[in-house]
């Protein structure tokens, strides 16, 4: 690492600044790269500190980029090692699950090609959106919370209702009847996607939209070859004998109508 290129962290933090020199920024935890350290270049301080996941993964040359190096943990290449960490994260979200006597059958979810989650947050390095990672284990992750969402959002809108997802999902006056985890991917990559915006001027200063505008870049990353075993449980024996294979079909209609994630409408998340 050059002298000037040097990864913020405190001043007292010394051991561990010396350990993440000598390895090259070699951190395993994405969720470091991408969240909590940054690289700073100390000859250029009107530049804004880069996430060192952009840094390991995008090449630029003047601000225009160059090329992309996607961040890889499947069966064939298991660059960080989490293969490992995700079996034994699949095998737990499994006993958990098989607690509840009543259950689905293990839903396979496949993205047909890319999958943006959590894409909303820019990031307070440089313009590179954040992406949902777990904060302990450092891998993509599909919360309980978004499943559930998009679960409850395709039974009211295409099949039940309001009232007979409210009997399923809860309301403020009662818990609901399914018990969802978070699920983790059986393996994945890392790549990136741009957005160009050719009228910045005219979203941000009310311009004209003419052709003499410079694009501007944005780059956010997304979940590429990726598999998840998405567990659902029932709290209610009674409610899963009514709803089992109402709620099987309804799952596989859901992620391959509505998706999961950002950007659903332009084909992100959705399912095979």
């Amino acid at each position: 690492m050059n002298n000037k290129d040097r990864i913020s962290l405190p001043q007292k933090a010394i051991q561990t600044l010396s350990i993440l020199e000598e390895k090259e920024c070699g951190l395993d935890n994405l969720y470091l790269n991408h969240y909590r350290y940054f690289k700073w270049d100390r000859q250029r301080h009107n530049k804004k500190p880069e996430s060192l996941l952009r840094n390991k993964c995008i090449k630029e040359n003047n601000g225009r980029i160059t090329g992309i190096t996607s961040i890889i943990c499947d069966k064939k290449c298991d660059k960080f090692k989490l293969q490992p960490l995700l079996e034994r994260l699949n095998i737990r979200t499994e006993e958990l699950a098989t607690l509840w006597e009543n259950r689905i059958t293990p839903y396979s979810y496949k993205p047909l090609n890319k999958l943006a989650i959590g894409i909303g947050e820019a990031s307070p390095w440089d313009s590179l959106l954040l992406m949902t990672l777990h904060p302990l284990y450092g891998v993509p992750y599909l919360p309980a919370t978004a499943i559930k969402g998009m679960l409850r959002g395709y039974w009211e809108q295409e099949d039940g209702g309001k009232v007979e997802a409210e009997e399923i999902f809860g309301n403020t006056d009662e818990m609901g009847k399914l018990i969802f985890f978070d699920i983790f991917p059986n393996e994945f990559t890392i790549d990136f996607d741009v957005m160009t915006p050719h009228y910045g001027s005219y979203y941000s200063e009310g311009k004209e939209p003419t052709d003499d505008n410079d694009p501007n870049i944005i780059t956010f990353p997304v979940v590429k070859n990726a598999c998840f075993n998405i567990q659902i449980a029932w709290r209610c024996e009674k409610t899963f004998k009514n709803y089992s294979t109402k709620l099987d079909d309804n799952l596989k209609k859901a992620l391959q109508l509505y998706g999961i994630g950002a950007k659903t409408a332009l084909g992100y998340g959705l399912s095979e």
